[in-house]
């Protein structure tokens, strides 16, 4: 990970990286995104209310720089 996304949220160095890394040749879906996080936190699975604050926080914290 580079040092400037250290002060970046994790949902959008997952997004900002996964095209950049040749993950795919497109960004990554909302299921993914959701997994990915509950995973680094060592769950197996996110809720309902978990999916709504990841949507909440894409929305509400914009990355400064970034539409």
């Amino acid at each position: 990970m580079n040092i400037k996304n250290l002060d970046r949220p994790d949902w959008f160095v997952l997004i900002e990286q996964w095209v950049a890394r040749g993950m795919g040749q497109t960004g990554i879906t909302l299921a993914f995104l959701s997994g990915a996080l509950a995973f680094k936190r060592g769950a197996t699975s996110s809720s309902e209310a978990e999916l709504r604050k990841v949507l909440a926080d894409l929305i509400e914290t914009p990355v400064d720089g970034y539409v």
